[in-house]
């Protein structure tokens, strides 16, 4: 019984990254659009930024797979207080 050709079919569903893009980028903010590459997404979020990197390694897993990005706003947070205690 030769079982090497068992199974081969590949099932990739859709997939999403949320994340950061630089803040001069054109991207649309809090919208979620198809990037069919890293190249793509490095115009419209900023080469660098936190989802040109996502894509980027996403795609060397998944070249073809349906991948959906949302970028979201950068919040401006407060900064932590607090004291050690011995």
């Amino acid at each position: 019984m030769d079982n090497s050709a068992a199974n081969t079919s590949q099932c990739s569903g859709p997939a999403l990254l949320i994340g950061h893009a630089l803040p001069a980028a054109t991207i649309t903010l809090n919208s979620p659009m198809l990037i069919p590459s890293a190249e793509m997404m490095q115009q419209l979020a900023g080469r660098g930024s936190q989802l040109h990197r996502m894509v980027h390694t996403c795609r060397r897993i998944d070249a073809v797979g349906e991948l959906f990005v949302i970028a979201v706003p950068e919040t401006n947070g407060t900064e932590a207080t607090g004291e050690i205690h011995d």
